[in-house]
């Protein structure tokens, strides 16, 4: 008695190419290059003028800046965080002692601002709990 009566059979020169395939390439799996449609690699000054534009408006977002240099928002993310700039920020609420005078820091100086807010907050907390 069959287990599957009602399935498809694959035509048998499936299998002989199949076989083919792996006598000429060693393999089984297909080659994952020349496929589809080309990509452009990024172009230095499309970097270069996202850059200025995020220095000339801090405050822009990813999606502003995807409208402006026709390019995707990937490609965004991808160039600010190559220079280590992240679209999000630190709330007011959060960290009342961390003020950035312009978003494009390096990381050694956020990681210095966001430990000096932690102990000034567990410094606080201490404080107040011993009153």
């Amino acid at each position: 008695m069959e287990r599957f009566p009602n399935r498809r059979i694959p035509n048998f020169l499936t299998f002989v190419r199949a076989v083919q395939h792996h006598r000429d390439h060693g393999c089984f799996k297909t080659a994952a290059y020349d496929r589809g449609k080309q990509r452009p690699d990024r172009v230095e000054n499309i970097e270069e003028a996202v850059l200025n534009s995020v220095e000339a408006r801090p405050g822009s977002n990813t999606r502003r800046l995807t409208l402006q240099h026709e390019v995707s928002h990937t490609t965004i993310w991808r160039i600010l965080k190559e220079q280590q700039l992240y679209s999000y920020h630190v709330r007011k609420g959060y960290m009342k002692d961390l003020v950035y005078s312009t978003p494009i820091e390096t990381i050694e100086i956020l990681q210095e601002r966001v430990k000096n807010a932690a102990t000034a907050i567990r410094n606080n907390r201490i404080t107040t709990e011993s009153v």
